[in-house]
């Protein structure tokens, strides 16, 4: 009887306290080569990005203290803390030119399917656009007339086909 109660109290345990990892996220489109998103954990107590930064051996980069998740429901969700970075801080980059880091923010709500990764607007700023936490990216719809590559004409104007990374799996 003591072992079948403490199975149900390791097992309610383990369920009030679930977290969800997707591994190398698909997204839509990103503004930077400097940084890829490896895991995102989700849990009641906080949303953990994991990141794989490459960059120019021996030169920094730097993560703003107002970078933010912009989930698809409009809500914003600014980073708490970074574990092996500091924020607002020159990070040095290594020898190898490749470091791994993690990114506090708080708890995605269960009904969030996608967000931002939003640092600033700046040309420099890391932003990736589209991030799934369903496995899957959602359908777009695109003008009827976009070709293999190259210009169509959409209804806000002319769609550059050649530059985008669409649907895109690291």
């Amino acid at each position: 009887m003591k072992k079948l109660l403490f199975l149900f109290c390791l097992l309610s345990w383990s369920v009030l306290h679930a977290q969800k990892t997707i591994n190398r996220p698909p997204f839509i489109a990103k503004a930077t080569e400097t940084i890829e998103i490896a895991a995102i954990h989700l849990s009641d107590t906080a949303t953990v990005v994991d990141v794989d930064a490459k960059f120019i051996p021996k030169n920094w980069i730097r993560i703003a203290p107002a970078t933010c998740l912009v989930a698809d429901n409009g809500e914003r969700y600014q980073v708490r803390q970074g574990v092996g970075i500091e924020l607002g801080q020159e990070f040095w980059m290594p020898e190898s030119g490749e470091a791994t880091f993690s990114l506090i923010f708080p708890p995605l709500p269960a009904s969030v399917k996608s967000f931002d990764f939003v640092e600033g607007e700046g040309e420099r700023d890391f932003n990736l656009f589209g991030i799934s936490l369903i496995g899957k990216l959602p359908k777009l719809q695109l003008p009827k007339d976009l070709g293999k590559a190259g210009k169509a004409h959409g209804g806000n104007g002319v769609w550059d086909t050649e530059n985008h990374s669409l649907n895109y799996t690291p």
